[in-house]
């Protein structure tokens, strides 16, 4: 009993929590083609949602953008978070991103194809089944580049 509990106890310290779900990655860069995609949704009175996926040779790095409601689309305005990986395939991702005043937050975001060209289009929300849809595009330069669509 006690070598259990011993071992949970390890467990809990190399993982930080036992409740918390396995990252599963796979190297997506050589498969998605390298560049940074961002995708913006309007949210009604409220400020827009950015997401922005920047692909390296060394994987993913995602972050998620409260948009200033007086510049809609320009993520160099907007108010970034970065978002923790949980799980990824060629097209599902689901993140988890801490918001304040809301806390932890997991986000799903299914593309509808390979993010090929400089379009790619899905679904984004807190679950697939109420996922709405979302336009992204490859951008060249993160720090001077709004959306680039409307």
């Amino acid at each position: 009993m006690r070598l259990h509990v011993l071992f949970l106890m390890m467990l809990a310290g190399v993982c930080g929590c036992l409740n918390e779900r396995t990252v599963t990655r796979k190297p997506l860069a050589s498969a998605q083609g390298e560049g940074i995609w961002r995708g913006y949704l309007e949210n009604g009175d409220k400020p827009g949602i950015g997401i922005e996926l920047w692909f390296t040779n060394n994987g993913m790095i995602p972050a998620y953008y409260m948009m200033d409601s007086n510049a809609p689309g320009d993520f160099t305005k907007g108010h970034r978070f970065s978002m923790k990986t949980l799980q990824e395939d060629s097209k599902h991702f689901i993140f988890d991103v801490k918001l304040p005043a809301i806390g932890d937050r997991e986000i799903h975001l299914r593309f509808d194809g390979p993010l090929k060209g400089n379009i790619a289009t899905g679904k984004f929300g807190r679950t697939l089944s109420l996922a709405i849809p979302i336009k992204f595009k490859r951008i060249l330069h993160a720090r001077t580049e709004k959306t680039g669509h409307r």
